[in-house]
Formats: C-alpha cells, structure tokens, sequence
C-alpha cells in the first residue's frame, strides 16, 4: 500500500540524492520509474578532525592492560548485530572492546556478555562526543551491521586511518571498498579469525592503516558540499523560464 504513495511522492522531485550504489539500488527496484532522477552523492565528514584526533588514554576506558583494542559505533540495536562481534571476541584473546553507543540490545549484550565470559573485556560507553578521539585509541575499527544504508562510522574510522573489518553488505562493502576487510554478516567465525588475522600482522595492518586514510578522503564535506552544489544547479538549469 505505501508502493502508490511513494510512487506519487517520488514522482515530484526532480533529482534524488542517494547516500550509497545500495541505497539507489534498492529504490530502483521499489521505484524503477525514479531510475533516471537518482544521483548518487555520499555523505561526507571533517576529514580533518578525524585525522588529527587525540587519542583518549585507555586507562580512563577501564583498559589497563597491553590488549589489542578494538572498537565498534553504533547503535545497540538488532540492526547492527553486536551479538556476532561478542561471539568473536569470546575467541579472540588478549583483547577489549569498545562499543561506543546506546540503545534497546544493551542489557541483552550486556547478559551476553556475562554468559561468554568476556564482561572484564567489553566496555559499554554509552553515547559519546568524542567519537574522533575513540578511534584513535583503537588498534582496529569493526563494523558487523547485518545491513546498512551507508555506514558513516566506516568512513570516519577509514579517515582516522583504522585498519576496518565490516560486514560485507551493501553500502559497507562500498564505503571500504579495497581499503578494509569484509566479511559474511552473521559469521563470528570468520570475523574472529579476521581480526587475529590483523593482530598477528603488523604488516598488514600498516597497509591497511595507510589505505584506509586515502579511502577516507574521499568522503570529505567539501567533496559532498561540491557534489550538491552541481546537483541543484543542474535542477536549475534545466527548469523552464518564466516568461514574466
């Protein structure tokens, strides 16, 4: 029922922006009639920021030991599945986490921590404003979302020149690109396995680490603000004339 709405709704618009190859995907099988309006335009970020950070001392963390870190943004919800990365980490040794959000899961997660065995190792922060400052702290980005639309998380861990593991899902698998490590959603296994993979090789994770910062500028504001910018005044130019 919402198909004829939105076919109506979408049918006004001269362009639509989409943030990800995913989500213009996804419209143009709910909507083919929209196919020739989409332009693909990605979110961006202060790259700057990102890059420049200050790391946050681990000791204030609740992390006082010489473990390989790990961080996770996001929500705590279903949709980002931090039930797989608490199975991964339940076999990974010699590691924390960090996940940086709150929602609905963190009781759940936080009992399922409990059951592993891994509550010393998993540090729930909440919602947090230094987000620029986490990353920098961290030895490795992980992004496990069953799905997502974009993932701009990603790209801010990319910038900050994180070696990344995420989900190879639509949108993800765009933003990483060649620069991060995907893999299946749902698989503990493999996660965990990718990230020892990362632990035990300081090589790669500097290749990575080095990737990831070119990868990341791509997604600067001012590359979105300029992609906007040539969007709308396409959409002005081919208006027509008012003859009064």
């Amino acid at each position: 029922w919402m198909r004829p709405l939105e076919t109506w709704m979408y049918s006004r618009y001269a362009a639509i922006a989409c943030a990800s190859e995913g989500i213009a995907a996804s419209l143009k099988a709910w909507l083919p009639a929209v196919t020739h309006k989409l332009t693909v335009i990605p979110n961006g970020i202060d790259v700057q920021r990102f890059e420049c950070a200050i790391p946050v001392p681990r000791k204030s963390l609740g992390i006082n030991n010489g473990n390989c870190v790990l961080l996770y943004v996001a929500r705590l919800e279903p949709q980002k599945d931090h039930a797989s990365l608490l199975q991964a980490l339940s076999q990974i040794p010699d590691t924390d986490l960090l996940l940086a959000g709150d929602g609905i899961m963190r009781a759940q997660l936080e009992a399922e921590a409990e059951t592993l065995g891994i509550t010393s190792r998993v540090h729930f922060l909440g919602r947090r404003k230094d987000v620029a400052e986490l990353l920098q702290t961290a030895d490795i980005y992980v992004h496990p979302a069953a799905y997502e639309g974009f993932g701009i998380a990603v790209a801010e861990a990319l910038t900050a020149g994180k070696p990344v593991i995420a989900s190879n899902v639509p949108g993800l698998a765009q933003v990483v690109g060649e620069a991060g490590v995907l893999v299946p959603p749902g698989d503990p296994v493999t996660l965990a396995r990718e990230v020892c993979t990362l632990m035990n090789s300081p090589e790669r994770r500097l290749q990575l680490s080095r990737a990831a910062v070119e990868r990341g500028r791509q997604f600067s504001i001012d590359t979105t603000v300029a992609a906007y910018i040539d969007l709308y005044g396409s959409v002005l130019a081919d208006r027509p004339t008012s003859s009064q």
